[in-house]
């Protein structure tokens, strides 16, 4: 577990537009939780700019409590919008694909998907998201634990 401050959010570039007070806080790295949990207020935000640039793809039901999710079976092809959080520091992660999304079918990317993201209003004191596993995959990360700093380098391994 480790925590570090978030101070930003985008969609393809273009910034979550929420005040900063209300998503610039403490982000806590876990290995216990598989989704990544914000804010209420920020979620809804995220959700909606995703949402906005998803709209050529079929809306599908729910799926294990994560709400915005979408119907790819069929497809031969996709474009998916980009979202990137941001760090104090600069440091920053840009999920792929397969780590912003849940697939029913793990690996089956032209089946149904699930933003991976998901509100939580009982986040710790502090505590603005909680960055699960399946976002962290594929991403090393890179601990200055005397300079309190934090990198992060994406990987392509298997």
């Amino acid at each position: 577990m480790y925590v570090v401050r978030l101070t930003k959010l985008d969609v393809s570039g273009v910034d979550v537009k929420i005040p900063y007070t209300l998503h610039a806080g403490n982000a806590l790295f876990v290995l216990g939780t598989m989704f990544t949990y914000l804010k209420p207020e920020t979620y809804t935000v995220l959700r909606e700019q995703f949402k906005s640039q998803m709209t050529e793809y079929r809306v599908a039901p729910s799926m294990g409590g994560l709400d915005t999710c979408y119907n790819f079976t069929g497809l031969t092809r996709m474009s998916m919008p980009s979202i990137t959080l941001w760090f104090e520091g600069w440091a920053y992660i840009v999920p792929g694909m397969e780590q912003m999304m849940y697939f029913g079918r793990r690996g089956d990317i032209f089946s149904v998907g699930c933003l991976a993201f998901a509100a939580a209003s009982d986040l710790p004191p502090g505590i603005t998201a909680v960055i699960g596993t399946l976002l962290q995959e594929r991403t090393e990360v890179v601990y200055d634990v005397h300079g309190g700093k934090m990198g992060f380098s994406h990987k392509q391994c298997w």
